[in-house]
């Protein structure tokens, strides 16, 4: 559930070798307690399913280097 992807992220972020790569957090609740508690634990952003193939590319585009 959404309190797994939570305690992963404050793990990672907790990580010194791993605190710098962004979180970018998946669920099926849209509940505002659960974006809350995942930024809260340091994710970059949020998406929530269902979702397009377009919505998420242009999400993780904010964050994965563009290849030349």
């Amino acid at each position: 559930g959404a309190s797994g992807g939570v305690a992963l992220t404050e793990r990672i972020k907790s990580t010194p070798d791993l605190a710098a790569i962004p979180v970018v957090m998946l669920s099926g609740e849209a509940r505002l307690d659960t974006l809350v508690r995942s930024m809260e634990a340091g994710a970059a952003d949020f998406i929530v399913k269902p979702f397009t193939r377009e919505a998420l590319l242009a999400k993780l585009g904010k964050y994965l280097p563009v290849a030349a």
